[in-house]
């Protein structure tokens, strides 16, 4: 009579045998990062590593990365924010931190990193990841916008880095060439990257400040104004499209050459000249490993100033994250002094920590890399305000009719600009 009674029992502890075993595996916590740096070649395959790495020494974590392209970055955020959605980590630039911050979904990361750790990060760039007092992202690396040359081609022609605009234009019309006598050009002195997103925006924005342009600022009332319109932009937004409407020295097609072509022009000899940040040094030498040591790096030719930028990017925590403390032993992970140099040899990406720039200029006794860190004691802080991508939305339409041919004459499309913009400005 008692044997129902023992089955019922072995039942049930079977039972509770089960469901403890998947407990266990419900212990893991899945740290979801919302990545655009896991989108590219060279440094999202190491930054895959280092969360296999990571994972390997905390058994009971899971980074689950969601991978998007930094021109859609801003757009899959709101989304992501909107449907209640949110990583626990994702990526953030000076481009988009305010417009971040505005959301209300970023912790400060003062709360979750001490005063001693956070010292050891170069001061710039946790300048330019905070707003006031907020740090709105853990710097991890940076890359500044440069100017990129064929530097062989360059002891070849006896020519020099150019300072300014107009020898730019010298150099590239001496290496604009038809290599075979076909009458076809093989050789183009620029590779310009003008697409209308922010990879073209951003480039063209840099461009102007070095024509003394500003696209936003604030005058000392604190009141938004803008320079375009002024004969100071028209001379900027003339020779921009002459070095392909009327110099001929830019690779065809400049509206459709996003930063992957122009590597790819450069790589395959096609171009020796192109804006973009230093790390592309390394995707160039990935694809055509013979151009090693042939290329150089140089700040962007003036009109007025040379202008650089930092570049920074990195990661900020979510502010509603339930595994925040998991979050930023991640991000520090990422920093490590030994990730952060491997992060340099892998990819060309500055690491944001002083002892890892430290240890690189050690071990490189060309003294390049010293060269390259330098660059940050002559960068601007760049925190764009929450509506720049609206204002550069206009500058790319702008430039892009210009170069498209659907309108000729610059100085009609650069007032037209100037009236838009100045009403997006108008009730900031």
């Amino acid at each position: 009579m008692k044997k129902p009674y023992v089955t019922v029992l072995l039942c049930f502890t079977c039972l509770l045998l089960l469901f403890s075993g998947c407990t266990k595996n419900d212990d893991t916590v899945v740290i979801r990062i919302l990545s655009s740096t896991i989108t590219e070649n060279l440094i999202g395959d190491y930054e895959r590593q280092l969360s296999e790495e990571f994972m390997s020494q905390h058994p009971n974590v899971k980074i689950d990365y969601i991978g998007v392209p930094a021109n859609d970055l801003l757009t899959k955020i709101t989304a992501m924010s909107t449907g209640n959605d949110m990583p626990d980590v994702f990526s953030n630039l000076p481009t988009y931190m305010e417009q971040l911050s505005e959301m209300a979904i970023t912790t400060n990361l003062h709360t979750l990193y001490s005063d001693n750790y956070l010292s050891g990060f170069s001061r710039q760039l946790l300048n330019e990841a905070s707003i006031s007092s907020k740090l709105e992202f853990l710097p991890w690396n940076f890359t500044p916008c440069v100017l990129i040359y064929r530097a062989d081609l360059f002891k070849e022609k006896l020519l020099t880095p150019p300072d300014t605009w107009e020898n730019f234009l010298d150099c590239a019309e001496k290496l604009t060439e038809d290599l075979d006598g076909d009458g076809i050009i093989d050789r183009y002195g620029f590779a310009l990257i003008a697409t209308n997103n922010n990879s073209g925006w951003y480039r063209f924005s840099y461009f102007l400040k070095t024509f003394g342009v500003e696209d936003a600022y604030q005058d000392t009332n604190g009141t938004w104004k803008t320079d375009i319109g002024s004969e100071q932009s028209i001379k900027a937004f003339t020779f921009y499209t002459d070095l392909a409407l009327k110099y001929k020295v830019v690779a065809p097609g400049c509206t459709t050459v996003d930063p992957t072509v122009a590597i790819d022009l450069m790589a395959s000899d096609k171009a020796t000249m192109f804006i973009a940040n230093t790390n592309a040094v390394f995707d160039i030498y990935s694809q055509n490993p013979m151009l090693k040591g042939k290329l150089g790096l140089t700040v962007l030719p003036k009109d007025v100033k040379n202008f650089i930028n930092l570049g920074s990017n990195g990661y900020s925590i979510y502010n509603r994250s339930k595994h925040a403390d998991i979050a930023s032993q991640y991000l520090e992970f990422l920093c490590e002094k030994t990730n952060s140099v491997q992060l340099y040899t892998h990819t060309g990406r500055i690491p944001a920590r002083n002892d890892a720039c430290n240890e690189i200029s050690n071990i490189d006794p060309s003294g390049g890399f010293q060269k390259l860190y330098n660059f940050i004691d002559n960068t601007d802080n760049f925190a764009a305000p929450a509506f720049i991508a609206d204002v550069r939305k206009v500058l790319g339409d702008s430039y892009e009719i210009l170069f498209t041919g659907k309108e000729n004459d610059v100085t009609k499309v650069i007032l037209n600009a100037q009236k838009s913009i100045e009403s997006i400005l108008f009730n900031k």
